[in-house]
């Protein structure tokens, strides 16, 4: 999917602007401060519906106006398009594609797939786990509807057992037992499905690395990327190990109140002949 032309609506300093793209190569040209950027993170929300440096879309609202607009139709076998509105009264955004909204920006993730290099994207190796975790579930989840799908509702389960595991350690009501029982035995279902995902991603892109890798350094140095996932279990069944720790770590689960267990607590190692790039990288 090639992007074919984006309209920008009082997005952050760009008050009215409409622009049109080759289908091959495109420059963005301008002086400092002229918002050069601002169409590169914008063409990202137009695709994935969230800015990749800001954590908040009220920032993206241009000075004094009360919302944005993102407008892109992009070339393919018949013309698609992709429409992202905010407004900052309801603090809410509302997504269109092909002129339909839809209700959930899983519907459009996915759909025009984006990659996005900048100097943010050091995290990815210098970074904390979260960063590196978040850079592998937006790669997978813009090639796999149902890792998204799974991915989200993952992260309910985790909010509703971080809530009941709160619960027990107030009361130690019974009831709330059984129901963490019941949540438990789904976060190790869709979590298994998560970890899965991620082993066969890491599995490919590992040889992507490697073979990118050769042809700009030459094979003097070997790059690679582990995946270090449920406290780096043995040889058993992902599904079964999962259950296993986290019976084994329930009790001190409810005094902590939180998730310890799962795909949440996963790490991404970027090595160099086995020198971690977090610690010898620049």
């Amino acid at each position: 999917m090639i992007l074919k032309s984006i309209q920008l609506k009082n997005f952050r300093r760009h008050k009215d602007i409409s622009l049109n793209f080759s289908e091959r190569l495109n420059y963005i040209v301008g002086g400092n401060g002229r918002g050069k950027t601002t169409i590169l993170e914008a063409i990202f929300y137009l695709c994935t519906t969230k800015s990749h440096n800001s954590k908040s879309d009220s920032e993206a609202v241009s000075f004094n106006q009360n919302e944005f607009e993102i407008t892109g139709s992009f070339y393919g076998v018949t013309d698609n398009n992709s429409r992202v509105y905010y407004t900052l009264s309801q603090n809410r955004k509302y997504y269109f594609k092909d002129n339909k909204q839809v209700s959930r920006a899983a519907d459009i993730i996915g759909k025009f797939p984006v990659v996005l290099l900048s100097p943010e994207d050091h995290a990815i190796t210098q970074g904390s786990p979260a960063d590196r975790r978040r850079f592998v579930d937006s790669v997978i989840s813009q090639a796999n509807e149902t890792y998204l799908s799974n991915l989200l509702d993952y992260n309910k389960i985790l909010k509703q057992r971080s809530s009941l595991l709160n619960q027990l350690r107030e009361t130690r009501n019974r009831i709330f037992l059984d129901e963490l029982q019941a949540w438990s035995s789904v976060l190790v279902q869709t979590g298994s499905y998560l970890i899965r995902q991620r082993m066969k991603f890491i599995n490919d892109f590992s040889e992507y690395i490697c073979e990118s890798y050769d042809v700009i350094m030459g094979s003097e140095e070997k790059p690679s990327v582990e995946y270090s996932f449920l406290n780096d279990y043995g040889n058993n069944d992902i599904e079964d190990e999962f259950k296993r720790q986290v019976e084994e770590r329930k009790e001190e689960e409810i005094i902590r109140g939180t998730n310890l267990i799962g795909p949440q607590r996963d790490e991404f190692i970027f090595t160099i002949e086995d020198n971690n790039l977090k610690t010898f990288g620049s």
